[in-house]
């Protein structure tokens, strides 16, 4: 397997300037990765270009983990525990209105349309405001500020080929 972009057109890459006897060995749409430096956190810059805000040599990296952050929606199953709580409590209402059943069967059809209420709306809420799933590569760098590469989703592949050319590349310096 090998982690390399060499059948793609130049893309990030473009915009550095190597070093002498410096080379590319992974570039993607967040990252590149030569035989000396790691680039990240691309902006706009000057006419067109594009300027890495981050960068570092591989000398200074000390190493890179991968890190999985966010959570999975749970939005649906917190829309149906909701109704389910809310078509419990109504029932419990009937019940109670219209006197059918004893108190404790009232009582216990609220205690159980108020907890599965609540779950439904602590669901419902916490991914509305959740943060989506998502893999960040972490370059550590000792005394400096690290950098961290994100990549949708848990265990995306292209953070596993990020580590992989890093590792490789820190081998070979």
């Amino acid at each position: 397997m090998t982690t390399e972009n060499t059948e793609k057109e130049p893309g990030l890459s473009k915009y550095i300037e190597l070093e002498p006897k410096e080379k590319v060995i992974y570039e993607n749409d967040e990252v590149v990765i030569t035989s000396k430096r790691v680039f990240a956190e691309f902006k706009p810059g000057i006419e067109g270009t594009i300027v890495p805000r981050r960068e570092s040599y591989i000398r200074d990296i000390a190493t890179v983990q991968k890190l999985r952050g966010g959570q999975e929606s749970r939005l649906f199953p917190g829309i149906r525990y909701t109704l389910a709580g809310v078509a419990v409590g109504a029932l419990g209402y009937f019940l109670e209105v219209y006197d059918i059943f004893h108190s404790a069967i009232d009582a216990v059809t609220f205690l159980i349309s108020a907890l599965v209420l609540g779950v439904g709306l602590y669901l419902t809420t916490t991914s509305l405001i959740r943060v989506k799933p998502h893999t960040s590569v972490m370059f550590i760098i000792f005394g400096k500020k690290d950098i961290r590469v994100p990549y949708p989703g848990h265990n995306n592949p292209e953070a596993d080929k990020v580590a992989a050319a890093f590792t490789r590349a820190k081998r070979s310096y």
